[in-house]
């Protein structure tokens, strides 16, 4: 073989070792000493913002003190709801004669034609003995033959009041004292114009103190 043609077939094998796959280890320690190239960071999340709620001050209830109330007697206690005047059945005896006791608090009635006012013929107002409330005038009195003192109004609407009296087997219209409920006789409809109402009332007891309907003169 020539000496031409043996080169060759060195240089052919060289190329054949370094080509299939073999590193040169120069070049392969060139690689590994190379630094690989820093990777970027990602950037940072923004930090979350906290903003801290101060409690809520609940501010603290007042403190209610019961209120106290000043105990007074019952004698001292007439006024009540609606103007009302309450006292109890002792004070109502020790208040009234016994004749006056039966017939305001009891809803007695008098016997006809025995009474100090049926025949009266005073000008004045006629006043309730156990509260004093006016009832009726002499001008609205006339004379009914009954024997009781007889009205066709009363001196207000307010002044009386009327409650159902189904007693005696009879069906009739009991009239009280607005102001105290003393009872005072009963209306019936058969009075003169211009009411047609004739308001039948007991007279009371006229010695001896107050009476249920009593006369007092006009100024």
């Amino acid at each position: 073989m020539r000496r031409w043609e043996m080169l060759s077939v060195c240089a052919a094998t060289v190329v054949a070792l370094y080509g299939c796959g073999k590193t040169n280890p120069q070049t392969e320690n060139v690689t590994k000493e190379m630094p690989s190239a820093p990777k970027e960071a990602a950037p940072a999340e923004p930090a979350e913002i906290v903003v801290e709620t101060p409690p809520e001050t609940i501010a603290p209830e007042p403190i209610s003190k019961p209120i106290e109330v000043a105990a007074v007697p019952e004698k001292d206690v007439e006024m009540v709801a609606d103007g009302k005047i309450v006292k109890t059945e002792a004070e109502w005896r020790e208040l009234l004669t016994p004749e006056q006791f039966k017939v305001l608090r009891q809803k007695g009635t008098e016997r006809a034609f025995t009474g100090a006012l049926w025949d009266n013929h005073d000008h004045g107002i006629y006043t309730c003995a156990a509260c004093g409330t006016q009832l009726f005038s002499s001008e609205t009195k006339f004379e009914s033959g009954t024997g009781w003192p007889s009205f066709y109004e009363p001196i207000s609407a307010q002044a009386v009041g009327e409650k159902a009296d189904n007693t005696l087997f009879m069906r009739r219209t009991e009239v009280v004292c607005s102001r105290c409920d003393s009872h005072l006789g009963h209306v019936f409809n058969d009075g003169p114009q211009p009411t047609g109402l004739r308001y039948c009332l007991n007279s009371g007891v006229h010695k001896g103190g107050r009476v249920m309907v009593s006369s007092s003169a006009l100024p």
